[in-house]
C-alpha cells in the first residue's frame, strides 16, 4: 500500500475528528487538512513544555475541551475513513519556491529498486538549502534516479544530493527517525557526469562563473547546472555575471542548455531552434480571422453550451470558468485533472474550489473528475471513459496552460500545444466545438521586456484579425501560446468550430478581491514586487500602459461568448479597456506608504546590477502592498 493511500480508520468511542484548514475551519470530504483530536484522550498538554502545549493543544472551537492538533494530514472518504497523506511541517520553502519533500518521497519511491525513501533540506557552509534523499534498496546511481523522476517533478524539485543507505534509521516506536540520518557532504556536489576540461578561454571562463556561482570548486563542460544545485535565480546571477565578462547568455538558453558546452554552443544561435515564418506563411489564416471587426459581429441567439468537457479546471481562470458555467448552465462539467490517481485529482479540485468558493460545490453532482493529462493521446483516459466523452460532450473548453515564462521550451510545447492537438482530435471525433483559451501576449510583448528595454516598439497594433506580425517569439511561454493559436486556425480551415479567446492581465475577482491561491507565481505581481523591493522606478515607465482584468468579468466573458457560438467572428480579446498607466500606480503607491524613487532608466539598470544579489534572494515573497494596489487599480 503506498503512502497516498494509508487509511487510519475512524475515530474511536468518545473521541471526535476534525480536519481543519490554516485557518481552522473545518474541510469538506476528500479535501486534505490537518487532523485535530477532542475528546475523552486529550490530555492537557505536554510535560514541562509549555510554548509546545500551548501550540498544540488549543481550546476547542468546536465543543468543549481541548483539541489537539497533530501536526498530521490527511482528508475523510466518503466511507468515514481518514486517509493519512504526510505530515504538515514536510512542506518547505526553498528560494520563494514551495515544496512538498512526500511528493519527491513518492516519485524516488516509485523507481524500481527503490524500497524506502527520504527527502530532507540541509544547508550547506555558505547557507544555501540542498534537498537531501536517502534511500534504501538497489544502490542505484544517483543520475540514473534523477533522470527517472525527472520525467514527473520539474527540475526546482530535484534533489541535489542521492545518498543509499542499508536501513532507515528508526524511533524506539518503529517511526522514521529523520534526526538520526546520517551527516553527508555538502560541498562540491558531483553530478555523476564524465568530467571533461575546458580549453579554450571564454569555455574556461564559463566555468569559472559558472563554478562560482554555484561555490563549488570545479565545473567540467558536461556538467549540468540544474544537478549541481542551481535554480532560476541562480541561473539570473550566471547571466549577469557572463554578461560582466562578455558573454551574453539568454535566461532562456541556460533552461534549455544547462552545460557550458551547450550553452556555449548556443550562446551565438540565439533563436536557431525556433521556427522562423513570413508573412506569406500566414495569409489563409489571416483570412480566416479578418472579419473579427466590430462591424462584422453577427447577430446570434443564445444557445445551450451543453455538457462541457473543461482541461484546466484548476486554474485560477479555469476555476472560474466552472463556477460560472455551474451558476447559469445546465448540464455536466467533465474535468480533466492531472493526479496520482482519481481520488488525488478529485482532492486537487475540491481543495481549490473551496479555496475560492468556500463550500457552494463541495457536493456537487454536475461536476466528473477525471484523473488524465490532456498533453497525452486521448487525453491520458481509458478507453471506455473517453468513448463516453465523445457520445456526451458539446462543449470543449481549453484552458489549460503552463504560464510560466522561462524553462525548456519541450515542456512548455507538450503542455500548450500538445493538450491543444489531442483536444482538436477529440472535437473531430465528437463534433463538439472548442473554446481555446489563449493569451493577449501573443502579440510578442509582454511586461518583462517592456520593462527593461529602452528601445521597445511603441504604438505597436495587435488586434482580433492579426496572429502573425513579426512580433519575437523569444519567451517560450509567448511562443508556445502563438504556435497553439496556429494549430487551432489550421485546424479550423479543416472544419473545425472553434473560438479563440485572447486573456489580458488576470487579476483578483471584481465582486470581492479574492486572488489566485498561489500568487507568487504570477509574473505581473512579481515583477511589481521586485521594483519596490529596489527602491527605484524608471521615469520612462510611467507613459507605460497596462490593464487589469477580473478573474470574474473575464471567465463571464467567456461564457458569454460561448453561449452565442458563431465562427463567424471567431477570435476575441478579453482584457479590461480602462488601461492605466504606471504614473497613476505610481500615484497608488505613494498613498499606501510605498516611496518609490523616479530615476532615468541607466540609473535604474545600474541599481538593478548593484543589488541583484539582494533581490534574488527574496524575488518571491509577502506581496500584500502589491496585491492592495492591483486591487485598487482594478476597481477603477
Amino acid at each position: 500500500m503506498s503512502r497516498n493511500n494509508i487509511t487510519i480508520g475512524k475515530p474511536i468511542a468518545n473521541t471526535q475528528i476534525y480536519i481543519v484548514n490554516k485557518y481552522m475551519q473545518i474541510v469538506p470530504i476528500g479535501v486534505t487538512g490537518e487532523i485535530c483530536i477532542a475528546g475523552d484522550g486529550v490530555g492537557a498538554g505536554y510535560l514541562n513544555r509549555p510554548e509546545l502545549t500551548a501550540e498544540r493543544f488549543i481550546d476547542n472551537p468546536f465543543g468543549e475541551g481541548k483539541l489537539y492538533k497533530t501536526g498530521d494530514l490527511g482528508y475523510w472518504r466518503e466511507d468515514g475513513n481518514i486517509i493519512y497523506v504526510g505530515r504538515n511541517d514536510f512542506q518547505v520553502k526553498i528560494r520563494g519556491l514551495r515544496i512538498e519533500l512526500g511528493e519527491i518521497e513518492n516519485a524516488i519511491s516509485s523507481v524500481d529498486g527503490v524500497q524506502q525513501s527520504v527527502v530532507v533540506v540541509r544547508k550547506d557552509s555558505e547557507g544555501r538549502q540542498l534537498i537531501c534523499a536517502f534511500y534504501t534498496g538497489k544502490d542505484i546511481d544517483a543520475k540514473d534516479i534523477r533522470n527517472e523522476i525527472g520525467k514527473k517533478l520539474p527540475k526546482y524539485m530535484l534533489p541535489h544530493i542521492f545518498t543509499h543507505l542499508d536501513t532507515m534509521p528508526l524511533t524506539p516506536s518503529g517511526k522514521l527517525n529523520r534526526k538520526a540520518l546520517p551527516e553527508i557532504n555538502l560541498e562540491n556536489l558531483q553530478t555523476g557526469a564524465e568530467y571533461v576540461a575546458p580549453e579554450t578561454e571564454v569555455e574556461k571562463l564559463l566555468c569559472k562563473i559558472m563554478a562560482k556561482t554555484l561555490n563549488t570548486e570545479r565545473i567540467g563542460m558536461n556538467d549540468d547546472f540544474f544537478e549541481l544545485g542551481g535554480d532560476s535565480l541562480k541561473a539570473i546571477e550566471l547571466i549577469s555575471e557572463c554578461e560582466a565578462e562578455g558573454i551574453h547568455i539568454e535566461l532562456q538558453s541556460v533552461f534549455d542548455n544547462p552545460t557550458p558546452g551547450e550553452l556555449l554552443k548556443s550562446a551565438f544561435s540565439k533563436f536557431e531552434n525556433i521556427e522562423t515564418y513570413s508573412e506569406s506563411d500566414f495569409i489563409e489564416l489571416h483570412k480566416l480571422i479578418a472579419n473579427n471587426r466590430i462591424e462584422c459581429i453577427p447577430e446570434s441567439k443564445e444557445v445551450p453550451v451543453g455538457n462541457i468537457l473543461l482541461a484546466g479546471a484548476t486554474g485560477y481562470l479555469g476555476a472560474h470558468i466552472l463556477d460560472n458555467y455551474l451558476t447559469n448552465d445546465t448540464g455536466t462539467a467533465y474535468c480533466i485533472v492531472r493526479g496520482k490517481s482519481a481520488e488525488d485529482s478529485k482532492k486537487r479540485l475540491a481543495e481549490l474550489l473551496h479555496f475560492y468558493f468556500n463550500n457552494k460545490y463541495d457536493d456537487c453532482k454536475r461536476i466528473v473528475v477525471l484523473c488524465g493529462d490532456c498533453s497525452e493521446k486521448h487525453c491520458g483516459l481509458p478507453a471506455d471513459a473517453y468513448q463516453g466523452l465523445i457520445e456526451d460532450v458539446v462543449t470543449v473548453i481549453n484552458s489549460v496552460a503552463t504560464v510560466k515564462h522561462y524553462g525548456s521550451y519541450e515542456f512548455f510545447q507538450k503542455t500548450n500545444v500538445e493538450s491543444v492537438k489531442n483536444l482538436i482530435e477529440f472535437c473531430n471525433e465528437s463534433h463538439a466545438k472548442l473554446i481555446h483559451i489563449s493569451t493577449t501576449a501573443v502579440a510578442g510583448s509582454d511586461f518583462d521586456s517592456e520593462m527593461l528595454v529602452a528601445d521597445y516598439p511603441e504604438d505597436v497594433t495587435f488586434t482580433e484579425h492579426d496572429l502573425f506580425i513579426n512580433q519575437p517569439r523569444d519567451n517560450v511561454y509567448v511562443r508556445s501560446k502563438f504556435e497553439a493559436e496556429r494549430v487551432v486556425l489550421t485546424a479550423m480551415q479543416n472544419g473545425l468550430k472553434a473560438n479563440i479567446m485572447r486573456m489580458g492581465n488576470l487579476t483578483n475577482r471584481r465582486s470581492d478581491g479574492k486572488f489566485q491561491w498561489n500568487y507568487e507565481s504570477n509574473a505581473f505581481l512579481k515583477h511589481m514586487k521586485a521594483i519596490i523591493d529596489l527602491g527605484f522606478i524608471p521615469s520612462n515607465l510611467l507613459d507605460l500602459k497596462t490593464e487589469f482584468t477580473p478573474i470574474d468579468e473575464a471567465a463571464k466573458a467567456v461564457m458569454l461568448i460561448t453561449r452565442h457560438f458563431s465562427d463567424k467572428c471567431n477570435v476575441f480579446h478579453i482584457e479590461n479597456t480602462n488601461q492605466v498607466s504606471f504614473d497613476e500606480i505610481y500615484h497608488y503607491m505613494s498613498m499606501i506608504g510605498l516611496n518609490m524613487k523616479l530615476v532615468d532608466n541607466d540609473t535604474f539598470i545600474a541599481a538593478l546590477k548593484e543589488t541583484e544579489n539582494s533581490i534574488n534572494t527574496k524575488y518571491i515573497f509577502e506581496t500584500k502592498s502589491v496585491k492592495m494596489v492591483i486591487c485598487i487599480m482594478t476597481a477603477l
